[in-house]
């Protein structure tokens, strides 16, 4: 697959992708009230959006923005929810219940979760 997609364009799309993510960030960093984080998610979104054209080029990390990796079971943990049994769930891997079960809400909070079905299907196909 490497050899068939040059890779500016690889890294466009992972870009894009990523600047979508940062809104789940923005959002679990949020409620973990860490202010200072969920600012520079929303400025990292602002600036990859407008100065990126639309996520496709990141502009954020060289301006000095981190990229920060949060998911509703850290948010889950921030507030004392234990993490439960291990799991090992067929076709999505090993993971603990309380991270099983947060990707609901992250799929909620990411914007291509709204996307008609043909966007989704084209997503999951490149």
């Amino acid at each position: 697959m490497e050899d068939c997609t040059p890779s500016p364009f690889r890294t466009a799309v992972s870009n894009f992708f990523s600047n979508l993510g940062d809104f789940s960030n923005f959002a679990n960093n949020l409620l973990q009230l860490k202010i200072t984080d969920a600012t520079e998610d929303l400025m990292r979104i602002a600036m990859n959006s407008v100065f990126g054209l639309g996520g496709l080029i990141d502009i954020a990390s060289p301006a000095g923005l981190p990229k920060h990796h949060q998911d509703f079971g850290l948010t889950l943990g921030h507030y004392g929810v234990p993490s439960g049994p291990y799991l090992v769930i067929p076709l999505l891997g090993p993971s603990s219940f309380r991270d099983s079960t947060s990707w609901f809400v992250d799929w909620r909070v990411n914007p291509i979760s709204y996307a008609d079905d043909y966007i989704s299907a084209g997503r999951f196909t490149a």
